[in-house]
C-alpha cells in the first residue's frame, strides 16, 4: 500500500526520546540520506517524530527507516507494552528506498487542513475533488 497521504491520528509529546533498537533488518537513514535542503527547518530532518500512540503518557514514535536486505523504505511506530518493552508497527512501504530523498514525517496541530487526494483515497468526500478540507482534532502524524 503507498497512498499520497498517510494520516494518523496521535497525542504529541515534544520531543523524540530516543527509542528501543529497530526490529531486525531495518536501519535509521544515514546524514547522505537525510542530507536534502528541505529538512533544515524540519526537527529530526523530518525523519522520525515523538508521540503519545497508546495515549499512556509516555514518549514513543514514528520514524522513517531502511530494510537493506528487502530494499524498502518504511514508516515504522513503536509503542511501549510495557516500561521496557516496544511493539514495533509497520505502517507503510515505499518498494524504492531511495525514496527516502523526498519522503518526511511531521506533526501538526489539531485544525482543519487542506490536502491533495489521491484517486483511491476517501478522505476528500464522494465526488473525490483533488483538494479537500480534512479536520483533525488530535495532533496527527503526516508522511509526505
Amino acid at each position: 500500500m503507498h497512498p499520497s497521504f498517510l494520516i494518523l491520528l496521535f497525542l504529541a509529546l515534544p520531543a523524540f526520546a530516543g527509542g528501543p533498537a529497530l526490529p531486525d533488518g531495518w536501519r535509521n537513514p544515514t546524514a547522505e540520506e537525510l542530507q536534502d535542503g528541505w529538512r533544515s527547518n524540519c526537527p529530526d530532518r523530518c525523519a522520525q517524530i515523538a508521540a503519545d500512540f497508546n495515549g499512556k503518557g509516555r514518549a514513543e514514535g514514528a520514524l522513517l527507516a531502511i530494510h537493506e536486505k528487502r530494499k524498502v523504505m518504511g514508516l515504522l511506530a513503536f509503542i511501549y507494552t510495557s516500561p521496557s518493552e516496544a511493539q514495533w508497527f509497520v505502517l507503510d512501504e515505499i518498494k524504492d528506498p531511495a525514496s527516502i530523498a523526498v519522503m518526511g514525517v511531521q506533526l501538526y496541530s489539531p485544525g482543519t487542513y487542506k490536502m491533495i487526494c489521491a484517486e483511491s483515497e476517501t478522505q476528500c468526500g464522494p465526488d473525490r475533488k483533488k483538494i479537500g478540507q480534512f479536520p483533525i482534532t488530535g495532533n496527527f502524524l503526516f508522511q509526505v
